[in-house]
């Protein structure tokens, strides 16, 4: 009975399948690296004797190279021998490779092979096609206030998941520091963060500099630039010569619709004319009448003779004193009337 159990124990080991998953196509920037992802599934690893990773020369998969080799490392590629690696652990069921300092000829079809003692055969895993880019990663600078004249610290970050492939920060301007630049490298889970501080006090002389932060790897570089501008401190010459002139050009403009809203009201303004006829009004009375009597006026006047060489008429008035023709008045009374006439 013992020996029926132990036989179908060794049965179910011996038909446990490897299982492997693999994306088909992963792309690589030139220059970096690039991450064959590969997890598997199966027997004990204890029993794995080899690890392998084929790169395939063709489509119909009659040719294929070896990139890396766990057992046999002399047998690989030779320009493949110091840019692989295994990223993980087969305890962990992690069978990634990284390829480092991607080339073009990289291109290709993948495939991970494992060998083990107790199934007696080489396993594979499914094809991951590897397309390669030009390189587009970018420093980055963090942003910061830039005052005339005072140390400002800027600070340039580039990340990558690239542990294997070398790296360097390096500063490029025209505006004069005195203290090096610092460098720090460190690790966020995948991700290497590279960093570098530069310290410097721009002038009024810096305005409108570039500073440039430039990553560089073995075969590729980029690189982020910022252009300085002064948020404070002394003004340049060319921005007071820019202010002075903004002010003037505003003084002007209010003058000028001075000007124009003067020269409107004055058209509205009705002129002054003379409608050649006056009302009548008495100067004064003397010795009028009592009791009810209405005086008898009568006026006399005098034309004036209008000079020629004036613009404006003339008026005239006269005042005559005219014996009184009413009965009822003593005749010594007399009335004064004012005689007014409009030419």
């Amino acid at each position: 009975m013992l020996g029926i159990l132990l036989l179908s124990v060794l049965q179910a080991v011996s038909s446990e399948e490897w299982r492997f998953t693999t994306p088909s196509e992963v792309t690589a920037q030139k220059g970096l690296c690039a991450r064959l992802p590969c997890n598997f599934s199966g027997p004990p690893t204890s029993n794995v004797t080899r690890q392998t990773w084929m790169w395939v020369h063709n489509e119909d998969w009659t040719t294929r190279s070896l990139v890396f080799d766990t057992k046999r490392p002399s047998r690989t590629l030779p320009n493949y021998r110091t840019r692989t690696e295994l990223s993980g652990s087969l305890e962990d069921g992690d069978c990634s490779l990284v390829i480092d300092n991607i080339r073009w000829k990289d291109e290709g079809p993948y495939l991970f092979g494992v060998e083990s003692d107790q199934a007696g055969s080489h396993e594979h895993s499914s094809v991951i096609r590897l397309r390669v880019s030009n390189f587009t990663d970018k420093p980055r600078i963090s942003p910061v206030e830039i005052v005339e004249g005072k140390p400002v610290s800027i600070k340039c970050i580039f990340e990558t998941e690239c542990r294997t492939t070398a790296s360097s920060l390096t500063w490029e301007t025209t505006v004069n520091y005195s203290t090096p630049a610092s460098h720090a490298i460190t690790q966020r889970g995948d991700i290497t963060v590279y960093t570098s501080v530069l310290t410097l006090t721009p002038t009024a002389e810096d305005e409108g500099r570039d500073v440039s932060c430039i990553v560089t790897y073995l075969t590729v570089s980029s690189r982020q630039t910022i252009t300085l501008t002064m948020t404070g401190g002394r003004l340049s010459g060319w921005r007071i010569l820019l202010i002075a002139f903004g002010i003037i050009l505003i003084i002007a403009l209010v003058a000028f619709l001075i000007y124009k809203i003067i020269q409107w009201r004055g058209t509205e303004r009705p002129s002054d004319k003379q409608d050649g006829g006056a009302a009548y009004k008495p100067q004064s009375t003397v010795n009028q009448a009592t009791g009810g009597l209405n005086a008898q006026r009568r006026a006399e006047g005098d034309r004036g003779k209008v000079d020629q060489t004036q613009s404006e008429t003339l008026l005239y008035a006269q005042l005559q004193e005219m014996p009184a023709v009413v009965t009822a008045v003593r005749p010594s009374e007399s009335t004064e009337y004012a005689s007014i006439r409009f030419q």
